[in-house]
């Protein structure tokens, strides 16, 4: 469907989850590469994942000028989750 082709909002809301996906895949891949200990340990690589996700927010919130209710949603949301 191309819905999202004819809507600014929804192609803002697309390109922004897309990024955050995409952060977190690469979070995941690089620990994947570290000692265990790093990867046994969820507090630190939720506290990594939480910056790299406010980074994103940070960068593209003046530019996503369509969905800043879901950015600080997505704000609210991460700034919930408990480490």
């Amino acid at each position: 469907n191309f819905g999202a082709f004819f809507s600014r909002s929804y192609r803002e809301n697309d390109f922004l989850w897309g990024r955050l996906h995409g952060v977190d895949r690469l979070i995941d891949i690089v620990l994947s590469s570290t000692p265990a200990a790093l990867q046994d340990n969820p507090g630190a690589v939720m506290r990594i994942k939480q910056k790299a996700f406010n980074a994103v927010l940070d960068q593209e919130e003046k530019r996503l000028t369509k969905i800043g209710k879901l950015i600080a949603e997505l704000r609210h949301e991460i700034s919930e989750i408990a480490i």
